[in-house]
């Protein structure tokens, strides 16, 4: 009678080795693969984006959707929650039944990389929901932004943007605008990496923070419509932050604005 020969322990061992080991080889290249896969779906949100904003400067006059205005009312109307654009953007018929309409964009615009915004409960009174930040830069800090006599309209128009193609519009973050001072990944970034906006505002003390979630890099939608990735050390250089006058680069179009908007900037 023939007896069926059964592997011995150390076979065993010697194939859950082997096993082990192609696990830790393929581990990595499937993590890059699936953080690639989102970066292009972020990428795409992106362009989205892009499209609603020129087909906003179709619409009303040859301005972009502006960051903020002042209306007849004496609101303050961000893009996030402005009409016009949100109407472009189909927003109201892509959310979702349980998300708020006026707490930004809906979820499926959101980078399937954030894990702070597609959560409802980190929506406040001060807390929005958007993974994507428009920028501040040109018209400064929280201070003026949120200041009605500083600024009564924030905003580009086609005319006047000589090169749409080389200004930041839109980058990956967590508030609804981000500033180039705050794209510093020393200062939030690197230390806290994705929180709600209210724990950075309490713990970091830092308004619009970029959010550098794509294998430390972050999208940029620039005015054309167009995207680019950009390395964390390439959207915030540190030379040109240190400088004076400083150069903030992509981040603004009118460095005049910036240094009459940004005390201390020269």
């Amino acid at each position: 009678m023939k007896t069926k020969k059964a592997f011995t322990l150390i076979e065993l061992l010697v194939v859950i080795a082997i096993i082990a080991m192609l696990l830790a080889i393929m581990m990595p290249a499937l993590r890059r693969a699936k953080e690639q896969g989102m970066r292009i779906l972020c990428t795409n949100n992106f362009k989205t984006l892009g499209v609603a904003n020129i087909a906003y400067a179709t619409e009303y006059n040859g301005a972009y959707v502006p960051l903020r205005y002042i209306n007849t009312s004496g609101t303050a109307v961000d893009w996030i929650r402005n009409e016009g654009f949100r109407a472009i953007l189909d927003a109201d018929s892509l959310r979702g039944s349980e998300e708020p309409k006026y707490y930004g964009i809906p979820r499926k615009l959101m980078c399937p990389s954030d894990k702070i915004s597609v959560d409802l409960a980190n929506v406040s009174s001060m807390g929005v929901l958007t993974s994507y930040a428009m920028n501040s830069t040109e018209w400064g800090g929280f201070d003026y932004i949120t200041n009605p006599g500083f600024n009564k309209y924030m905003g580009h128009k086609q005319s006047a943007l000589r090169m749409p193609a080389r200004v930041l519009a839109f980058v990956d973050g967590i508030d609804w605008w981000a500033h180039w001072y705050s794209a510093d990944p020393a200062k939030g970034w690197d230390e806290a990496g994705q929180l709600s906006i209210e724990e950075y505002k309490k713990q970091y003390n830092l308004h619009g923070p970029v959010f550098y979630r794509h294998s430390q890099g972050a999208n940029v939608l620039f005015y054309d419509g167009h995207v680019e990735y950009f390395r964390k050390e390439e959207l915030f250089v540190r030379a040109d932050y240190e400088t004076k006058p400083q150069r903030p680069g992509i981040w603004v179009a009118d460095i005049n604005l910036f240094y009459e908007r940004n005390p201390g900037s020269r």
